[in-house]
């Protein structure tokens, strides 16, 4: 949910969508979730409020702690 007043969290959080359901249903691969960090990332650097802001640290900390797991779920 954005309320679409700045581009990166209005199409950052819909790509970031696309890419988790892809990871979730088995399809992605290890480029989604780079690209996935990657995009968070910018979106908490350029966003104008805490939503856009917010989404970077369970995506990194997901990574981080669970990157195991995770891979295991992409091709």
């Amino acid at each position: 949910e954005s309320c679409g007043h700045c581009v990166p969290c209005r199409l950052g959080t819909a790509q970031l969508v696309k890419l988790m359901d892809r990871v979730a249903s088995s399809k992605g691969s290890k480029e989604d979730l780079d690209k996935m960090l990657s995009i968070s990332e910018a979106m908490k650097d350029t966003s104008f409020c805490p939503l856009g802001q917010s989404l970077y640290l369970p995506i990194s900390s997901s990574l981080k702690y669970f990157g195991d797991e995770i891979l295991a779920r992409v091709q």
